[in-house]
């Protein structure tokens, strides 16, 4: 990993490379951050181009501290008129929101949404489709799309609280505030309103320290065992610390974190959560 700064524009993101994290920022302002289909494509684009890039090894998006998303562009999304289209057009169209929902769910990469103010609709697909979720006290999360007679992703929400608190969200579209969120299991820490953006990307730099290599194989341990029986994934899991220990870079670390354990300051012991 490279201590170095990338910063890139695009149409309706701000991107930058720093200390390992790559950070993408929505800046469609002026819709409160809507998801258009083409700013799914520019996110896809930004995180297909940082997944060989050895210099991101930790991926954080955001909006900004007064609001993450309001949700899918529904002015766009009257405008298609799937019945006067061509089909094919509609769902290809239509398909960038897919596309960004698979690039998430098999990113081999940790992703965490720092979510300030609403996270609404396709807002909140973003951010339960993201590994952690660090939420500011005015984050606001809801998935109000059964009010206008559609629906939302349900899969991942009810994976990270729960089949019964997901279904009271999935039927109702009602909101819920940060703390809430927190309680149930959705955000995994809440910080003050104003610093998001600031703690997600310090936890980013604490785990992309860690190093590319190990963020890699703890990434695909996430995505590969939790979808496996209990035998399979004890014996998956044995297998990978199996290779990682047989590692000689591992066990050059593991020597230096002993000596470091006998001269009383242990790395083990280091950070917080």
């Amino acid at each position: 990993m490279k201590g170095v700064t990338k910063v890139s524009e695009w149409a309706y993101l701000s991107t930058e490379v720093e200390a390992g994290v790559g950070t993408i920022r929505m800046t469609r302002l002026d819709k409160r951050n809507a998801l258009s289909t083409d700013v799914c494509e520019e996110i896809t684009r930004c995180l297909q181009a940082w997944r060989e890039d050895d210099d991101v090894v930790v991926v954080v998006i955001a909006g900004t501290e007064e609001f993450f998303s309001a949700g899918m562009d529904l002015q766009e999304y009257l405008d298609y008129e799937p019945e006067r289209r061509e089909p094919r057009s509609y769902y290809r169209e239509m398909g960038r929101y897919h596309g960004l929902y698979r690039t998430l769910v098999d990113y081999p990469k940790p992703t965490i949404a720092a979510v300030a103010g609403p996270a609404f609709a396709g807002g909140c697909d973003l951010l339960t489709h993201c590994d952690l979720r660090v939420m500011a006290d005015n984050a606001i999360i809801g998935m109000p799309q059964p009010k206008y007679g559609i629906h939302s992703h349900y899969s991942p929400l009810w994976r990270l609280v729960g089949e019964a608190r997901a279904r009271l969200m999935f039927f109702t579209g009602d909101h819920i505030d940060a703390a809430e969120a927190y309680r149930i299991g959705l955000a995994n820490m809440v910080v003050p309103t104003g610093t998001v953006i600031e703690e997600a990307t310090t936890l980013a730099r604490r785990m992309a320290a860690l190093g590319l290599e190990t963020q890699l194989r703890l990434k695909e341990v996430v995505l590969r065992a939790p979808n496996m029986d209990p035998l399979a994934a004890v014996d998956y899991e044995t297998a990978a610390y199996r290779d990682v220990c047989a590692d000689p870079a591992a066990r050059d670390r593991v020597r230096e974190g002993l000596d470091e354990l006998r001269q009383s300051r242990s790395r083990a012991l280091s950070g917080r959560l």
